[in-house]
C-alpha cells in the first residue's frame, strides 16, 4: 500500500482548502491507524468459511471498530476477508523531516528520491534508519528503494554529456 500524502487532495474529501504539508501527514497517520484497526478486527478463528454449515464467520470473534478522527469517521469491523499473513506492506515517499518521521513510524518500504551517488545514498539511508530508531523501530524494519529516473536522449554523445554533467553538478 503506497501511502502518498498530497497537500492538494483535500478537494477529494469535500474540503476546498488544501492541507498544509504537515497536516497531510497528520491525515495519513490518522487514516493508516484507523485502517490498521479494521485490518486487525477479525480475531483468530473468526473466519470459518464453512460451506457444509453455511457459516462464514464467527461474529463473536470480530472486534468492533469505531473511528472518530479529525479527518475520518467510520465503523467496523472490516467487511471483507481478513489478511492472514499480517498487514499489507506499507510504502511511502517523502524526504522531508515529517515524511521521514512518517516512514520511521509506519513504513516497511521507503521510496527515495535522491541523487544516486554513494554519499547521498548513504546519507539518506542513515536518515531513514535514524527516523526508525526515533519511533522505536529497528533500522532494518524499513527497506529503502531508490527511484531511478531514466532520461532518453537522441545519441550516445548526448548520453555521455549528461552522465559527465551529473558527475559534476556544480560546474
Amino acid at each position: 500500500l503506497n501511502v502518498v500524502t498530497d497537500t492538494g487532495s483535500a478537494r477529494h474529501f469535500g474540503d476546498a482548502a488544501p492541507l498544509g504539508h504537515d497536516a497531510a501527514y497528520d491525515r495519513a497517520e490518522e487514516w493508516l491507524g484507523g485502517i490498521r484497526d479494521l485490518w486487525r478486527s477479525w480475531g483468530d478463528g473468526a473466519l470459518l468459511a464453512d460451506a457444509a454449515t453455511g457459516i462464514y464467520a464467527d461474529g463473536s470473534k470480530l472486534q468492533p471498530v469505531r473511528h472518530r478522527g479529525e479527518h475520518f469517521s467510520f465503523d467496523g469491523p472490516l467487511n471483507a476477508v481478513p489478511f492472514t499473513d499480517g498487514d499489507p506492506v506499507i510504502a511511502s515517499p517523502g524526504g522531508s523531516g515529517r515524511g521521514l518521521s512518517f516512514a520511521g513510524a509506519n513504513s516497511d518500504v521507503q521510496l527515495a528520491l535522491a541523487p544516486l551517488n554513494e554519499k547521498s545514498v548513504r546519507e539518506y539511508r542513515a536518515r531513514i534508519h535514524e527516523a526508525a530508531a526515533l519511533r522505536g523501530r529497528a533500522p532494518g524494519d524499513i527497506r529503502i528503494m531508490f527511484a531511478i529516473q531514466p532520461v532518453l536522449v537522441a545519441s550516445a554523445e548526448e548520453a555521455d554529456r549528461l552522465v559527465e554533467a551529473s558527475a559534476h553538478p556544480d560546474d
